[in-house]
């Protein structure tokens, strides 16, 4: 999953090495102010955040 835009970054990437699954979360925002037009980006990058909060990992037992 990766969102970018003018106001910021939200990445996931994820990887199984043996046993272990590694999840790399980035949130990144490029200013400290937004401006009123571009306040729905800023929105987009926070749902899909959000969205990404509300995933759930099932693990199998081999």
């Amino acid at each position: 999953m990766n969102l970018e835009n003018e106001v910021g970054t939200f990445a996931v990437q994820a990887s199984v090495e043996g046993n272990t699954l590694n999840i790399l979360v980035k949130k990144h925002y490029k200013n400290g102010t937004v401006k009123k037009e571009d306040w729905s980006k800023l929105v987009a990058m926070l749902d899909a955040a959000f969205n990404f909060s509300q995933k759930k990992v099932l693990l199998k037992k081999q």
